[in-house]
């Protein structure tokens, strides 16, 4: 068997404290590098949700607009509001149980154009603010 020279107790000592400092350099490194990757996910994940927001607002604005169609076949006419698919005029069966509202919780916005056969449906997006970059059409 053969044996290892023994390093005098100062170089000793001088190498685990010099590995010791190297293992906590290390772990700090590694720390902020999961720092940086949480952000990016982070970061990436909140656009997701936004678009993912706009999609479903997008498809629901559809669904109303079609439900208007609907009314525009049983009635002859647009409503004047979204109040009227839900409380149409006598004799006529409610088309929707209530008023959707957009992915954000905010109802969603009827407006007849000035000729008989123009509407427009639209959210005021995540802001709550109509006429702004963020209304989804």
């Amino acid at each position: 068997m053969t044996r290892r020279p023994a390093l005098n107790s100062r170089a000793a000592r001088a190498a685990r404290a010099a590995q010791r400092g190297m293992t906590l350099l290390e772990i700090m490194i590694v720390v902020a590098i999961l720092g940086l990757l949480a952000t990016v996910v982070v970061s990436n994940l909140m656009g997701k949700f936004d678009n993912a927001k706009v999609q479903t607002t997008k498809l629901k604005i559809n669904e109303v607009k079609q439900t208007i169609e609907q009314y525009y076949t049983l009635v002859g006419d647009y409503p004047d509001s979204l109040d009227s698919l839900v409380s149409p005029p006598e004799g006529y069966s409610p088309l929707i149980k209530a008023i959707p509202k957009d992915a954000w919780n905010k109802p969603l916005v009827f407006k007849r154009g000035s000729g008989d056969d123009s509407f427009e449906v639209f959210s005021v997006g995540k802001d709550g603010q109509a006429g702004t970059k963020d209304d989804v059409k």
